[in-house]
């Protein structure tokens, strides 16, 4: 038998406190409070919110009222200047403003009046469909919403159309025309440089081609981040389409703007142009911040996508308070903020970021049910537990009897669940899944995760029976693991349940461990401790019959996979609680018994991460890539595509100051400067 580092051989004896750390509730960390300014004083002394018959009824009456986009072949031309389109648009700012003041079913009855005729109206049933497809991650969600947005992009196609047909061949020409020149010396950022300006203004394209343009592009915008949510070759492949139409679309929009110069914002209307900000910020943002390897599946462009670039565009739309997509902004950014925070412990600074974006976008909607959702997230990420779990209550709160009640309360209550599982709440955490699995939301998941709960609250029996019925159909990658991981303990017998943690396994993977306070870091330490020792006992009494009987038919033991997943979850932990020196003698040994890990492959790939976090901690940065650049080159394992965007996080680890340097490089008027321009022409 091949001896072991002794570190792997940790042998504990069970005390009262790790007896009780399964459903220990202590107190939370205040080491990086957060103060958001939230009103959630009416939560104080609220109960857990819990999904009852009753609710089912109201939430399925709600749903019920679904949002389609009806293809008009006979939508009108739209003839409309700038400045009566301003005008002509306050419903549409109004039915926005309601959307994120928790006013779904109006803002869903203004833009449906208008939808039929109107693509802006139709692309802000879009992003209602959007918001409910993101959050809950529901295939069948995602696929409503991308029928929608494809029911947009066509409406606005149509429109475009028949404008063209009737006088404005010639002008749309000609803009092609300048078009085609400018793509061929674009910059870096795949802004165009060389711009031919308009020689008469007659010459321009008129403003409603340029607004259904911006609906178009948005429209695949939408589309291709809703692919990308999916993490699957397929879902990459369909984003590169929509990324590839809607820059184009933008860029088309961009040159007309640059053309007209200083007359642009008398020609164009303001949503149009925070449509262009936001568009191209997006796009800029996102693709800067997927792995190389996937850049080459989403992008076939000749640039490079700029990270400052994309922070400056979205912090001009957030300037402009009046316009549609000064809140869209705040929530990309929060989105954005959140997702990186909580793959990479490398962006901590972030977290300052995303609280100050949060608190800019509550000035405006300070109960917006959307943005306390986030609230909820941005808390966490700053360890703040106990203020992400009134986050979440409330906005399940602001949202009943309201469009996005099911969509939220969903949402929400699985976070709260999470939120359970880091603070040791076993109990509640299994209350909490147990009503998703009653109402059939992600019933793979949720049921696992019940299992996983009842197991760490010492009901074996009924971890088992919840096991058991898991249902065998995935609808994510995630779940495909799940079911394969309770297969294998179906085929021991449920034995190896005693060697494995799965839900300290489970928040883990979801990068749990950098946001939970010292005392349950701690906690979760002595838990694996015990639990290691359970293998040595285990490998001691299997080695022992082979010293008395010859050839056995019980195999030789073989817990490396178990061991591994354990031993790495402590270094997760000691790296977390910046033990860095503490965790490389259990990276090494995985590292070492790597060829004998047959079942848990994820393992090695991301010791080799933790190892990468060790060397930064130690401030071995030339390791610490090395490292990083060894788990990228791994492939074909269990939660590849969320390793490789924490590598990709890590090894490209940038600072947004210089986003100010960025919109004055481009020329780009702030929206305080575009107002003022816009009363300047308007009084000439």
């Amino acid at each position: 038998m091949e001896s072991e580092p002794t570190a792997a051989v940790l042998q504990v004896e069970e005390t009262e406190e790790i007896k009780d750390t399964r459903s220990s509730t202590s107190s939370f960390d205040t080491y990086h409070p957060l103060e958001l300014g939230l009103v959630i004083d009416v939560l104080q002394n609220s109960v857990p919110v819990k999904i009852t018959e009753e609710t089912k009824v109201e939430e399925s009456q709600q749903e019920a009222n679904g949002i389609h986009v009806q293809e008009n072949q006979n939508i009108a031309v739209n003839r409309m200047t700038a400045r009566e389109q301003e005008k002509s648009d306050s419903q549409y700012v109004k039915a926005v403003h309601s959307l994120f003041n928790n006013q779904f079913m109006k803002s869903k009855k203004v833009l449906e009046e208008y939808s039929t005729n109107d693509p802006v109206y139709a692309l802000g049933l879009g992003y209602m469909v959007f918001f409910k497809a993101i959050m809950t991650m529901d295939d069948t969600s995602i696929q409503q919403a991308i029928d929608v947005l494809i029911s947009i992009y066509t409406l606005a196609s149509t429109q475009i159309n028949h404008t063209t047909k009737k006088s404005m061949i010639h002008n749309v020409t000609l803009c092609m025309s300048s078009f085609y020149h400018s793509i061929r010396s674009m910059s870096g950022t795949g802004i165009p440089t060389y711009i031919m300006p308009v020689k008469s203004v007659n010459e321009s394209i008129p403003n409603g081609i340029l607004r259904a343009t911006i609906v178009k592009a948005e429209s695949c915008l939408l589309m291709a981040l809703l692919y990308l949510s999916q993490e699957t070759r397929a879902g990459y492949i369909k984003s590169s389409l929509n990324l590839r139409r809607a820059y184009a679309g933008y860029t088309l929009v961009w040159e007309e703007y640059k053309r007209l110069g200083q007359l642009s914002h008398v020609y164009i209307d303001q949503e149009t142009i925070s449509g262009i900000q936001f568009g191209i910020g997006t796009i800029h943002l996102v693709l800067s911040s997927l792995p190389k390897n996937i850049q080459s599946i989403v992008s076939s462009f000749e640039w490079k996508p700029d990270k400052h670039l994309g922070f400056a565009l979205l912090k001009i739309c957030l300037e402009g308070k009046t316009h549609t997509r000064s809140p869209l902004a705040s929530f990309m950014l929060l989105k954005y903020y959140t997702m990186t925070l909580e793959l990479c412990p490398l962006y901590m600074d972030y977290t300052q970021l995303a609280i100050e974006s949060l608190l800019d976008a509550q000035k405006s909607y300070p109960q917006s049910t959307l943005f306390l959702y986030l609230a909820g997230l941005t808390s966490r990420v700053a360890r703040n537990l106990p203020l992400s779990t009134q986050s979440f209550m409330y906005s399940i709160e602001t949202s009943k009897n309201e469009w996005a009640e099911t969509t939220l309360l969903h949402a929400c209550t699985y976070e709260i669940g999470f939120n359970h599982m880091m603070s040791n709440q076993w109990d509640q955490a299994c209350t909490v899944f147990n009503d998703l699995v009653k109402y059939n939301y992600h019933p793979v998941l949720m049921k696992y995760l019940m299992g996983a709960c009842l197991d760490m609250m010492g009901q074996r029996t009924g971890a088992i029976l919840a096991l058991a019925e898991l249902p065998t159909h995935p609808s994510s990658w995630s779940e495909s693991y799940l079911i394969r991981k309770t297969k294998q303990f179906q085929a021991t017998g449920y034995q190896d349940m005693d060697m494995s943690l799965c839900a300290y396994e489970y928040l883990y993977l979801f990068d749990a461990f950098s946001h939970m306070d010292t005392h349950h870091r701690e906690q979760y330490l002595s838990i694996i401790h015990h639990t290691l020792a359970r293998i040595v006992e285990a490998e001691k009494l299997e080695y022992s019959i082979r010293t008395q009987e010859l050839l056995p038919d019980i195999p030789p033991p073989h817990y490396e996979d178990q061991r591994g997943a354990l031993l790495l979850m402590k270094a997760g932990l000691l790296n977390a609680m910046h033990k860095y020196e503490e965790s490389i003698i259990h990276l090494n040994w995985i590292i070492d018994h790597r060829h004998k890990m047959l079942h848990e492959k994820w393992v090695v790939p991301y010791a080799y991460w933790e190892a990468g976090v060790t060397s930064w901690g130690l401030q071995k940065y030339t390791k610490a890539v090395g490292f990083w650049n060894k788990a990228a080159r791994y492939t074909h394992y269990d939660f590849q595509h969320r390793l490789i965007k924490k590598v990709n996080l890590a090894l490209t680890r940038e600072y947004v100051d210089k986003s100010e340097k960025v919109i004055e490089s481009l020329g780009i008027s702030s929206s305080n400067e575009s107002d003022s321009s816009i009363r300047e022409s308007s009084s000439s």
